[in-house]
């Protein structure tokens, strides 16, 4: 379903559309455009990789960040921006005069208390080369496992969109579309964030990503982020506190934070009474979450057996990233070749 704002006769000046165009469209909502395996592969890699967000009570996983850290898993970033870019192109690609470039990618946990007053994305002077703002929802509104209450999204003097599972929102980044976010009153609005832009030149999120890896002649390997990344507001590690909440399915011992290098650390982690060290809390954090979805595994499937397969499974993902990105290297932005396998963020067992 598709669910658009019509604006009038300054917003088809604005645009250079007429009032059959969809470029004369000040927002639209395409329900279902992300499907339900996509949006919980992103849940997922958020949960993996997420770091303290901008705003208080929020959670954030930037694309440029996850390929500097953990380029394995951005496949399922670059698949659902690739979707999301499509529909916005066929939307308002008319209005821009120009080609849509990305200019931000990212993931963006609102958590309870989280909310934003009302305001345009484009409203200060170093966001004004952002044209489109695309909120993609990757859980839904309501009660229920997995879902959250609150954060609707609210155009001032206009509609307001119910987040659900799959929907895309996008709008003119200006004023034309001044909104709110009400507070998350319970649970966590999982959303993937976009901004679009027509001036590649200087403000395109590719070619920065792109030249920042190649200036130092590197394809994309993992490098560790500052621990500082992963403090709350109460001082806690993120992963440490994410690695207690799956303490009813594993058990982590002895687990310190290393002093060489941030994210190094030493740890074992410990499922159905064997035990394996762990290098870094990513490392333990990634084989719990498979611990965690493993319960249903053979008895004789032993911690050992899953370490290995997560290893082959991460391997290969990070061969499949490799060739993205020589195909990127080659079209001068990320790009995700049809031969690139996707193969999800765990190993089937």
């Amino acid at each position: 379903a598709v669910h658009n704002d019509m604006q009038g006769d300054d917003d088809e000046r604005a645009c250079g559309g007429g009032p059959e165009s969809s470029a004369s469209a000040s927002w639209v909502a395409l329900d279902d455009l992300l499907p339900r395996d996509l949006c919980e592969d992103l849940i997922l890699l958020h949960d993996l990789a997420g770091s303290r967000g901008y705003r208080p009570c929020t959670e954030a996983c930037h694309l440029g960040a996850l390929l500097a850290s953990r380029p394995h898993l951005a496949l399922p970033l670059l698949k659902a921006r690739d979707i999301v870019r499509d529909a916005v192109h066929a939307h308002f690609g008319g209005g821009c005069g120009g080609d849509l470039h990305f200019e931000f990618t990212g993931l963006l946990v609102w958590l309870a208390g989280g909310q934003i007053g009302m305001h345009f994305d484009s409203n200060r002077p170093y966001l004004k080369q952002r044209k489109i703002s695309a909120v993609c929802y990757l859980n839904s509104q309501g009660p229920g496992e997995g879902h959250f209450e609150g954060g609707t999204f609210h155009f001032e003097g206009g509609p307001s969109v119910p987040p659900a599972r799959g929907k895309v929102l996008a709008y003119w980044a200006d004023e034309r579309n001044v909104h709110c976010i009400d507070q998350v009153t319970r649970g966590r609005r999982y959303t993937l964030q976009l901004w679009f832009t027509d001036d590649a030149a200087n403000f395109s999120e590719d070619r920065k990503l792109l030249l920042d890896r190649f200036s130092s002649g590197l394809s994309p390997s993992a490098t560790f982020l500052p621990d500082e990344l992963y403090k709350l507001e109460s001082g806690e590690d993120m992963r440490e506190m994410k690695l207690r909440q799956l303490e009813a399915v594993t058990e982590t011992l002895g687990f310190t934070k290393g002093e060489a290098r941030a994210g190094s650390g030493a740890g074992v982690l410990a499922w159905r009474g064997r035990r394996v060290p762990c290098a870094t809390m990513d490392d333990a954090l990634h084989l719990a979450t498979l611990c965690s979805k493993a319960a249903a595994a053979p008895l004789e499937t032993t911690l050992e057996d899953l370490l290995n397969a997560l290893r082959r499974h991460n391997e290969s993902q990070a061969l499949e990233m490799r060739k993205a990105w020589r195909k990127s290297e080659e079209m001068g932005e990320l790009y995700l070749a049809d031969d690139v396998n996707y193969g999800g963020l765990l190993p089937e067992l």
